[in-house]
């Protein structure tokens, strides 16, 4: 940019001259003056303090001259460092600074400015339009704001270079005035931000291929803020979890959305697999069981992921939630199939092993007695005979829950095989003899439950609705075991001798297994 600022001169030195000039002329032709009148009485006197005055005043305003002089050229030297200072500014600037006049023509342009165009000279772009800078796709706009600039507006665009590289730049028009208020031209401030929109784009395209990659993965994805455990981002599957929309859910806490409640995830329920994550900063997981407000309750496999911040600090969670509920189920119906009879739904004889090993390790730390009873059904095999088997699994089905009414819930009932059935008593008594007794108590009401009548109803070929009413009794045989005396295949081998004992003496008995 060429043009500089000259200051106004406050006094002329050669108008100073000349008026130093004038005053020593004036003071001379006095002094002439009372030379040639000397002989005059009175008049050498007067004249020469006249010539003194006169002098005096020159004197004074030949000081007043000089310190305008002075000052003068201190203002000139300060207006030059000012205009340095300024040039400076705009030629090491890392935007193009330009001057347009009213005819929309370029009459100056900075070092930024230059490199922008590709030239070196300021004379290249002198006079150019700056309209033939701006794109073919963008001239028309260019121009209406050019025009609302001359009217007097500060404008403020972006907009995309002509040429091949076609840039991108932000710029603006600053209308500079007279004193008389009018425009006289425009200050143009341009900066090249294609790298930043190219990074903006890259940004951009990387955020949604994020974000389709999170939408199609089948698991619930969100990202939580630790200092508040409010969610900043999550996927479509959340969404659809916790049934709200997307500005529902950013900016509320985790725990509202997951589990619908005021404080965080932690001990005696659920463990939070974020604090593990933010104190260890590793990866952790866990198993919930999610109950967001939309009453959608479901297991769920939680997988927490740490992100750091440049100094290593764990600054947000990737918390991924992978719905199991199903397989949940299936675990659950392995294990039925494991451990529990599929008719009646009570322990198998697999869980009864376990549970009585259990009971006898227990027994032996308390010294509380533990007691077995076999028993069997008396009547049973005739009721298959006459109406079938779907009718003799209705007797079982009903004997199963019999017996179930009958004992607490610590004790165990298992169906041993067919007809037969095992319950299972832990922490009787110390006392042997008030074992007994309690054991005797409880076998007799389920010698006395189970011979009740039952009233069995089944459906025909035909779909015909038929019920049956059976009398059965069972033989129960019963043994009590302590301190781990003796092994569970024992102890079940001594309560089956029992029951065959109260077989043996006339059926619907309760017998004692006594050890000889």
């Amino acid at each position: 940019m060429t043009e500089q600022v000259q200051p106004a001169p406050i006094a002329d030195e050669q108008v100073l001259q000349a008026e130093i000039a004038r005053l020593n002329k004036i003071i001379q032709a006095l002094m002439n003056r009372a030379e040639r009148n000397a002989g005059m009485q009175g008049s050498a006197f007067n004249l020469f303090q006249t010539a003194i005055t006169l002098e005096e005043q020159v004197r004074l305003r030949t000081r007043e001259l000089e310190a305008a002089r002075l000052n003068t050229e201190k203002i000139t030297r300060d207006l030059r460092a000012s205009e340095n200072h300024y040039r400076l500014l705009v030629e090491n600037a890392p935007v193009s600074i330009h001057e347009i006049d009213l005819e929309g023509r370029i009459t100056s342009m900075s070092r930024a400015g230059l490199l922008m165009r590709g030239v070196k000279e300021e004379g290249e772009v002198a006079g150019s339009l700056y309209l033939d800078a701006v794109s073919d796709t963008d001239r028309e706009r260019i121009a209406e704001l050019l025009a609302r600039a001359y009217a007097g507006e500060t404008t403020r665009f972006e907009f995309k270079a002509s040429g091949p590289h076609g840039k991108i730049c932000k710029s603006c028009f600053v209308p500079i005035k007279n004193k008389q208020g009018s425009v006289e031209k425009l200050m143009g401030i341009t900066e090249d931000i294609t790298e930043y929109k190219q990074a903006e784009e890259a940004i951009t395209i990387a955020n949604e291929f994020s974000r389709i990659v999170m939408d199609s993965i089948d698991d619930a994805i969100s990202i939580i803020d630790v200092s508040d455990y409010r969610v900043i981002g999550c996927n479509a599957v959340f969404l659809k979890q916790v049934g709200l929309a997307e500005a529902e859910v950013v900016g509320r806490k985790c725990h509202e959305l997951t589990h619908n409640q005021l404080d965080p995830c932690g001990p005696p329920f659920d463990i939070c697999p974020m604090q593990e994550t933010v104190t260890a900063g590793k990866h952790s997981r866990v198993e919930h069981i999610h109950c967001p407000a939309n009453g959608n309750k479901f297991y769920t496999e939680v997988s927490t992921s740490p992100v750091f911040d440049r100094n290593g600090k764990v600054v947000s969670v990737v918390h991924v939630s992978r719905d199991i509920t199903d397989r949940k189920k299936i675990e659950e119906q392995i294990r039925e199939l494991a451990f529990y009879d599929t008719l009646t739904h009570l322990a198998n004889r697999r869980l009864l092993n376990d549970r009585l090993g259990q009971a006898m390790a227990a027994s032996k730390r308390s010294g509380r007695y533990g007691a077995v009873m076999f028993l069997d059904l008396d009547n049973f095999k005739p009721l298959n005979d006459t109406h079938g088997h779907n009718v003799g699994d209705l007797l079982l089905i009903e004997v199963a829950h019999r017996l179930s009414r009958c004992v607490r819930g610590m004790d165990t009932v298992a169906r041993f095989g067919g007809d037969e059935f095992v319950v299972m008593l832990s922490e009787l008594d110390v006392d042997q003899a008030l074992s007994h007794a309690q054991a005797s108590i409880i076998a007799e009401k389920i010698r006395v439950t189970l011979a009740e009548p039952y009233l069995l109803t089944s459906r025909e070929g035909d779909n015909r609705e038929i019920t049956v009413e059976h009398h059965c009794t069972s033989s129960i045989g019963v043994v009590l075991f302590i301190n781990h005396e003796a092994s569970p295949e024992d102890v079940l081998k001594w309560a089956d001798m029992a029951m065959y004992q109260a077989k043996e003496r006339g059926r619907n008995l309760v017998h004692f297994f006594k050890l000889s």
